[in-house]
């Protein structure tokens, strides 16, 4: 009889945890759309220093064309061993990204862990709609890429292939929106130059791979980070604006 009424308060309990788990998902998903509505339309928004650090984006990418084949004669003529196996990094880097995010929030979700469930929320977010962002560029663009023997001044708007879709970098995208989201969430200096250092890696190999121009990666880059940066501030500026409905016990980092 006591076994019984054991496995029934288990059976209540675990019912009880994946109620609320349940109720987690809803609310997660209501707060994915909110930050989406409010990453693009952003720029209406933008105040001075918005428009700044618009600005010091935009002059950097057009550094990069600068540099774009100088960055790439130094990569092909710097091949070894070592190179191979260090710039190797990039190969599986977006798979891994995906499956961090997914397992990151599986955890959190599965044992009632509210901060790495939140981690994985914002890693959605980051990853999801700085993706977006890039590949609508890389459609409009069309940039070719290094590997195709084109000139990094060869535009085909609107092609839609993979020679094509050089401008900017999607790889680097994911590494920075990745790293940015894991940098915010422990307020240790070692953490976040661990995470970007990842990140830059991940950008350097795909120059190291002829996959693309060193003006790609800047904006790739610039991409993934303020879009990671915005979605980390986004509910502290949420709760400011008195919406706690959706940013409520969403703060971060770890001290």
């Amino acid at each position: 009889m006591k076994l019984k009424i054991c496995i029934l308060l288990l059976f209540i309990s675990c019912a009880n945890i994946q109620a609320q788990n349940f109720h987690y998902i809803i609310k997660d998903t209501k707060h994915f759309f909110v930050t989406g509505k409010d990453v693009f339309t952003a720029p209406l928004h933008y105040d001075e220093t918005d428009w700044i650090r618009f600005s010091s984006v935009v002059g950097l990418t057009a550094a990069g064309f600068l540099l774009d084949n100088s960055a790439q004669s130094l990569a092909l003529h710097n091949k070894s061993s070592f190179n191979n196996t260090l710039f190797g990094i990039d190969r599986y880097s977006a798979q891994t990204t995906i499956a961090a995010i997914g397992g990151i929030y599986l955890t959190g979700w599965l044992v009632n862990d509210q901060n790495v469930r939140k981690l994985g929320v914002r890693l959605i977010e980051t990853v999801g709609y700085s993706s977006v962002i890039t590949l609508f560029i890389k459609g409009v663009a069309g940039r070719s890429r290094p590997l195709t023997g084109r000139s990094h001044f060869d535009f085909r708007p609107l092609s839609f292939t993979f020679d094509q879709s050089s401008f900017p970098s999607e790889h680097t995208t994911f590494a920075f929106a990745f790293s940015t989201v894991m940098a915010n969430f422990y307020n240790n200096i070692y953490w976040k130059i661990g995470w970007y250092a990842i990140a830059a890696l991940i950008a350097g190999a795909r120059i190291y791979h002829n996959a693309h121009w060193i003006s790609d990666v800047i904006l790739g880059g610039a991409i993934g980070h303020f879009v990671g940066q915005f979605v980390c501030d986004h509910d502290l500026q949420s709760v400011s604006q008195g919406n706690n409905d959706v940013s409520v016990n969403f703060s971060f980092p770890i001290k």
